[in-house]
Protein backbone atom coordinates (compact mmCIF):
# COMPACT_ATOMS: atom_id res chain seq x y z
CA UNK A 1 0.00 0.00 0.00
CA UNK A 2 1.40 3.46 -1.00
CA UNK A 3 0.72 6.23 0.85
CA UNK A 4 0.92 9.83 -1.54
CA UNK A 5 0.44 12.32 1.29
CA UNK A 6 3.84 13.75 2.16
CA UNK A 7 3.55 15.94 5.56
CA UNK A 8 7.26 17.55 7.15
CA UNK A 9 5.38 17.87 10.44
CA UNK A 10 2.47 16.31 12.51
CA UNK A 11 0.95 19.94 12.75
CA UNK A 12 0.04 19.59 8.68
CA UNK A 13 -1.63 16.54 9.48
CA UNK A 14 -3.72 18.17 11.98
CA UNK A 15 -4.45 21.43 10.12
CA UNK A 16 -5.81 18.73 7.39
CA UNK A 17 -8.22 17.20 9.87
CA UNK A 18 -9.47 20.85 10.33
CA UNK A 19 -10.14 21.30 6.84
CA UNK A 20 -11.49 17.66 6.99
CA UNK A 21 -14.32 18.87 9.35
CA UNK A 22 -15.97 21.44 6.78
CA UNK A 23 -15.81 18.41 4.58
CA UNK A 24 -17.89 16.75 7.25
CA UNK A 25 -20.10 19.49 7.72
CA UNK A 26 -21.31 19.32 4.56
CA UNK A 27 -21.91 15.65 4.61
CA UNK A 28 -24.22 15.99 7.58
CA UNK A 29 -26.31 18.91 6.06
CA UNK A 30 -26.51 17.02 2.82
CA UNK A 31 -29.62 14.15 3.26
CA UNK A 32 -28.24 11.54 1.18
CA UNK A 33 -24.66 11.15 2.17
CA UNK A 34 -24.03 9.44 5.14
CA UNK A 35 -20.65 10.70 7.34
CA UNK A 36 -18.09 8.91 8.76
CA UNK A 37 -18.50 9.44 12.19
CA UNK A 38 -15.02 7.66 13.94
CA UNK A 39 -13.08 9.66 11.19
CA UNK A 40 -14.86 12.93 12.09
CA UNK A 41 -14.58 12.60 15.94
CA UNK A 42 -10.88 11.53 14.99
CA UNK A 43 -10.81 14.75 12.85
CA UNK A 44 -12.97 16.66 15.61
CA UNK A 45 -10.11 15.85 18.29
CA UNK A 46 -7.31 16.65 16.23
CA UNK A 47 -8.45 20.12 15.85
CA UNK A 48 -9.50 20.52 18.60
CA UNK A 49 -5.65 19.69 20.09
CA UNK A 50 -3.86 21.98 17.90
CA UNK A 51 -6.73 24.89 19.09
CA UNK A 52 -5.98 24.18 22.68
CA UNK A 53 -2.75 22.99 22.52
CA UNK A 54 -4.61 20.24 25.38
CA UNK A 55 -3.87 16.54 24.12
CA UNK A 56 -7.49 15.56 22.97
CA UNK A 57 -6.19 13.43 20.07
CA UNK A 58 -5.17 10.52 22.14
CA UNK A 59 -9.26 9.82 22.67
CA UNK A 60 -8.86 9.79 18.49
CA UNK A 61 -8.37 5.95 17.98
CA UNK A 62 -10.79 4.58 21.09
CA UNK A 63 -13.29 6.89 20.00
CA UNK A 64 -12.90 6.48 16.67
CA UNK A 65 -13.26 2.68 16.87
CA UNK A 66 -16.09 2.75 19.11
CA UNK A 67 -18.42 5.08 16.73
CA UNK A 68 -17.17 2.78 13.97
CA UNK A 69 -18.70 -0.51 15.77
CA UNK A 70 -21.84 1.39 16.90
CA UNK A 71 -22.23 3.18 13.02
CA UNK A 72 -21.72 -0.59 11.82
CA UNK A 73 -18.41 0.21 9.57
CA UNK A 74 -16.99 -2.51 12.05
CA UNK A 75 -17.83 -5.60 13.13
CA UNK A 76 -18.36 -6.14 17.37
CA UNK A 77 -15.70 -7.04 19.33
CA UNK A 78 -15.74 -11.17 19.74
CA UNK A 79 -14.34 -10.79 23.33
CA UNK A 80 -12.45 -8.91 25.76
CA UNK A 81 -8.93 -9.19 23.89
CA UNK A 82 -10.34 -7.76 20.51
CA UNK A 83 -11.89 -4.83 22.56
CA UNK A 84 -8.81 -3.76 24.55
CA UNK A 85 -6.98 -4.30 21.36
CA UNK A 86 -9.59 -2.05 19.30
CA UNK A 87 -9.96 0.63 22.17
CA UNK A 88 -5.68 1.15 22.18
CA UNK A 89 -4.86 0.92 18.88
CA UNK A 90 -8.64 1.63 16.74
CA UNK A 91 -8.17 -1.95 14.84
CA UNK A 92 -9.20 -5.47 15.43
CA UNK A 93 -6.70 -8.09 16.52
CA UNK A 94 -5.32 -10.16 13.24
CA UNK A 95 -7.41 -13.82 12.65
Amino acid sequence: VVNDRYTASPVFSMGESGLSLIQHAKRALDEDKEVNQGKAAKDMLNTATLATGIPFAVLGKPSGYWLDVAQGKKDAPDGIYDATRGTITGKHAPE
